[in-house]
């Protein structure tokens, strides 16, 4: 499975085959001074036992407008763990 949305400069992706990575994350997206564009992660899921959770990156998920990130972090958890339920 593999999955992105972007809002803005957030996004929500999968990291390669959702089921052999056991990964996804939301990053958020800025241009440097020599017109490339890149990212950094905010936060990503793992897969555990019980499901997938989401493991914050240190303080950034808070230098970010966090109703987007929230609505974001939602719209991810739900379609991993529908993934989740059909493996």
């Amino acid at each position: 499975m593999k999955f992105n949305f972007r809002v803005g400069d957030l996004e929500v992706r999968s990291c390669g085959n959702l089921l052999s990575s056991d990964r996804a994350e939301i990053v958020q997206w800025s241009d440097d001074t020599d017109k490339k564009e890149h990212c950094w992660t905010l936060a990503e899921w793992k897969k555990g036992t019980e499901g997938f959770y989401l493991q914050f990156i240190g303080d950034r998920p808070f230098d970010v407008d966090s109703k987007l990130f929230m609505k974001l972090a939602k719209q991810g958890q739900q379609i991993l763990d529908d993934a989740f339920n059909c493996e």
